[in-house]
């Protein structure tokens, strides 16, 4: 009776520890492709977009080598793509609600607080993304690309909550973990 509960204790530790790994394991990686692209663009002083597909749970990293510079075209040149923990969501949690940034006191509205991308580029209605700047910024992925002032990707597995911070104009990203009531760095 007593190794069966402890089993079954086992199991729920080992659950949620598993769905806190896939959702960190998101953001961080997340954050890895957006430093990967920026330096990328610092050393080549060429744009590059990070290419989010919350459908197919994955990153990619393209160089802005198509027709038209600073705009995400059939002309660029994938040079990274990674799959994301399948079960990692880009959504906000159902509890707390309202959530508050961990980059300042406004209340997450959306899982994507960034602008979204050009709809009439490559990026259509589903992907989400930011460009990488030659000084370093990170930029939006607007028709009219701007330095991203404050956003946040969140995602959500399972009830654990991580979240990416972007403040472009200085090239920041970090990532959070939403633990015992708080945001936390990671």
């Amino acid at each position: 009776m007593i190794m069966g509960l402890i089993a079954v204790s086992g199991g729920v530790m080992w659950h949620k520890t598993l769905a806190r790994s896939r959702a960190t394991s998101a953001a961080r990686q997340l954050k890895l492709y957006i430093h990967q692209a920026r330096m990328k663009s610092i050393h080549q002083g060429v744009n590059h977009f990070v290419v989010l597909d919350p459908d197919n749970a994955t990153v990619e990293v393209f160089e802005d080598t198509g027709t038209t510079i600073g705009s995400f075209d059939d002309g660029d040149r994938r040079v990274s793509l990674s799959g994301l923990a399948s079960e990692a969501l880009l959504n906000l949690p159902s509890n707390p609600s309202p959530m508050i940034s961990p980059l300042d006191s406004t209340t997450v509205g959306s899982a994507w607080s960034l602008p979204l991308p050009d709809s009439s580029a490559r990026w259509g209605t589903a992907l989400r993304g930011v460009m990488t700047t030659p000084t370093g910024l990170v930029d939006s992925a607007e028709s009219t690309p701007v330095p991203i002032s404050s956003g946040l990707m969140v995602f959500t597995t399972r009830g654990v909550t991580s979240a990416v911070g972007i403040r472009g104009m200085e090239g920041s990203v970090r990532t959070y973990e939403w633990f015992e009531g708080a945001w936390r760095e990671i």
